[in-house]
C-alpha cells in the first residue's frame, strides 16, 4: 500500500480509538463522580476493538486496502463490510480490495459483507449484526454517516447518535443548531 493510503488508514483508526478512549474515560469519570467503585487498577484504556462494521469502505483505491491491512495488523478479529446505495455492492468489490481481505483472512480475520437495502433489508442486517459482538461502526464517506449513526445506535454502541445526524451533513441545519446553542 502507498504511504498516503496507510496514513489515511491510520488516521481513521486513530479517530476511532480516540472516540472509544474518550467514551471509556468519560464513563470512568461519571462512575467516580457518582461515588462508584471503579477498582484499584481500573484501566483507563478501552478494550481493543475486535469486531468492526465499515460502512461503505472505499474499495476502488488504496485507502480501502490500507485500512483492511491496518485493522488486521491491530488485532481486529472480524470486519463486517456494510454496503449502502452510496458504495459499491458486495458483488462489485475491486480485485485489490478482495486481495486485501484474503490477506486479512490469512491473518485470522473473519469477513462478512452485507448489501443494505439491495440485498437484505435493514432489519435483517441489524438482526445479523446484533449477534456478531460488534464493538464499533465506522462510516467511511459522508453520505454513509447517517447509516453508521443509525446502526451504532440500534446496536447500542457508543457513537454520534442519530439526533443530530442531519446537522453534521447539512450546513443550514448545522447553522440552525449553532444558533440554538
Amino acid at each position: 500500500p502507498d504511504t498516503v493510503a496507510v496514513a489515511v488508514a491510520l488516521i481513521l483508526w486513530f479517530r476511532l480509538e480516540m472516540k472509544r478512549s474518550t467514551s471509556c474515560a468519560l464513563l470512568l469519570v461519571q462512575k467516580r463522580a457518582r461515588g462508584e467503585d471503579v477498582g484499584q487498577g481500573a484501566s483507563q484504556q478501552p478494550a481493543p476493538c475486535r469486531a468492526i462494521v465499515l460502512v461503505d469502505a472505499p474499495t476502488q483505491n488504496s485507502k480501502g486496502t490500507a485500512l483492511v491491512h491496518a485493522l488486521a495488523t491491530r488485532g481486529v478479529e472480524q470486519i463486517v463490510d456494510l454496503r449502502t446505495q452510496y458504495g459499491r455492492p458486495c458483488a462489485q468489490l475491486s480485485a485489490a480490495y478482495v486481495a486485501a481481505l484474503q490477506a486479512a483472512r490469512g491473518q485470522g480475520v473473519a469477513y462478512s459483507c452485507f448489501d443494505w437495502g439491495t440485498g437484505a433489508t435493514g432489519g435483517e442486517v441489524l438482526e445479523r449484526l446484533s449477534g456478531m459482538g460488534i464493538d464499533a461502526v465506522l462510516s467511511l464517506n459522508e453520505p454513509s454517516a447517517e447509516t453508521a449513526d443509525f446502526v451504532a445506535e440500534e446496536l447500542g454502541i457508543a457513537g454520534n447518535g442519530t439526533a443530530l445526524s442531519t446537522a453534521r451533513r447539512d450546513k443550514l441545519a448545522m447553522l440552525a443548531r449553532l444558533r440554538e446553542c
